[in-house]
Parts: structure tokens; sequence; C-alpha cells
């Protein structure tokens, strides 16, 4: 299974992979080895590409540490009630999708609304201009 962050939140992994590398000696090549992996496939996680959760599996076991551990400075930025009952509850499938409390205020506005075909025309309308700003 993929995780699914952010950019920022992918920046923030890598960040968190290249400081628990370091705090540790290793050079990336002797990581990636351990965890069977190119040692450019672990410079790009260091970089923002997110790893599937077996990377990160295999990133604690070597680590001897949770999974958990690699990953809560990122959960940290994103706990909401709801969240947090689905982690406390082992619910992996729902943690990986873990909400900000703004992006969570639109889903609840979103299944409240009578028109929602107005604001899924609306929502794609400016997704699409964002898109174009990206590529100019």
């Amino acid at each position: 299974m993929d995780l699914i962050f952010n950019e920022s939140g992918s920046k923030m992994l890598g960040e968190m992979l290249k400081k628990l590398r370091k705090s540790h000696g290793y050079s990336q090549a002797v990581v990636a080895d351990h965890i069977g992996i190119d040692r450019s496939t672990y410079a790009k996680y260091e970089l923002g590409r997110t790893p599937d959760v077996e990377t990160i599996a295999k990133l604690a076991v070597f680590y001897k540490i949770s999974a958990d551990s690699i990953l809560s400075p990122f959960f940290d930025n994103y706990k909401t009630p709801q969240t947090v009952a689905a982690l406390n509850s082992g619910d992996k499938e729902t943690a990986v999708y873990l909400l900000s409390e703004e992006e969570q205020t639109l889903i609840d506005y979103y299944r409240n609304c009578i028109r929602k075909d107005v604001v899924l025309d609306f929502t794609q309308a400016i997704f699409l201009e964002d898109s174009e700003d990206d590529e100019n």
C-alpha cells in the first residue's frame, strides 16, 4: 500500500529519514543495502519521494524502532479527534489518510451540501486553473 502525503509531508518524512540515518552514522548505501533497495532510490526518499509501507516497515526493523516513530512527526501535524481514534484503535487504513482540520471541515461542508454537482464543478475548475499555473 502506498502512503499518500502532500509535498510538504513527503519532504518532512525525507528529513526525518535523513536525520535518523545520520544519527546512527550510516551512509545512504548502507541503509539501502540493509533494506534491499538501490542507494539512488533511498536518496530519493530523503529528498521527498514517499516510500511505500513495506519500505517504512523495513526501515523500522533496521533501526529497531516502530514505524510510528518514523511517521510520527508527520502525523502529529494532522491529528484530529477522528484520526487519533483511528490510530488508537490500530486502524491503519484510516491512519494513512489523515486529514488536517481544514480538510475535514471542507469534507463536512460537502457532505451537508445539497448541490454537490456545483461544488464538484467549481472544485474541478479551480484544480485545472491551479494545474495550468503550475505548468507556466
